[in-house]
């Protein structure tokens, strides 16, 4: 009797090892839910920041930016357009790893606070009362950052497709 309850205390194949193992799937769901909010927050913050920024430009920007800093201003509104659509989309979708869908949200953020954020700073350099002009290389690396994250979603979609 000892040795047959020990057995089953200690099997790989008894009840506490399995219940362990339900275990680490659950988390890996919960980590899932909480990757899909992230990437539902971020998408809901930039399409309010665009929806906004959108509203002030049309209405009162266009009054007091040249036309061409008009251009430019709603060029970062609508990639803070695209780029929030985008996490909405993503978040319904499961990537090959939950490293990878990290990479790409992260690679979003920062890409588009560096892209559209400098150039919504860029687009006021006539009325600041400090020079802005370092801000200009933050719009090519944030573009960078944007390519970068939609290569690796690319990639994704092919190995996918592969299997």
């Amino acid at each position: 009797i000892h040795f047959k309850l020990k057995s089953i205390f200690y099997s790989k194949n008894s009840f506490p090892f399995k219940k362990v193992k339900n275990y680490f799937s659950t988390s890996n769901y919960i980590k899932s839910i909480i990757m899909q909010n992230k990437m539902r927050l971020y998408g809901s913050l930039f399409m309010v920041i665009a929806i906004v920024l959108g509203a002030f430009g049309s209405h009162y920007l266009k009054t007091i930016l040249e036309p061409d800093s008009l251009l430019n201003f709603e060029v970062g509104v609508r990639y803070l357009i695209y780029h929030g659509l985008a996490l909405f989309f993503l978040s319904n979708i499961s990537l090959e790893s939950k490293r990878v869908e990290w990479q790409v949200l992260y690679l979003f953020v920062v890409g588009v606070i560096f892209f559209s954020g400098s150039i919504f700073v860029l687009s006021f350099k006539e009325y600041t009362p400090f020079p802005v002009r370092w801000l200009g290389p933050l719009t090519p690396i944030g573009g960078l950052a944007l390519i970068t994250a939609w290569c690796v979603l690319l990639i994704q979609f092919i190995r996918a497709g592969k299997k």
